[in-house]
């Protein structure tokens, strides 16, 4: 299409994969706590199979923008 990566056109990936380090060009990406949100499901669940409740069904967890070269 003629289109120039990050001049025309920028590119974000969102779950911060090893992959977009060794690509050219860098992938831009919006890295997840993947372990925490796996632990945390893995306790909601176990409450869940256990009949208890839920302390709260909605969380929040940080994420991190890594700036590489697919975005200006």
């Amino acid at each position: 299409m003629g289109k120039s990566i990050p001049e025309d056109i920028g590119i974000v990936d969102f779950d911060g994969i090893t992959l977009g380090e060794i690509i050219h060009p860098e992938l831009t990406t919006m890295s997840q706590p993947i372990y925490d949100i796996g632990l945390l499901a893995a306790r909601m669940l176990i409450k869940r199979i256990e009949n208890k409740s839920l302390d709260k069904a909605f969380y929040e967890m940080p994420i991190k923008l890594t700036k590489r070269q697919t975005t200006r």
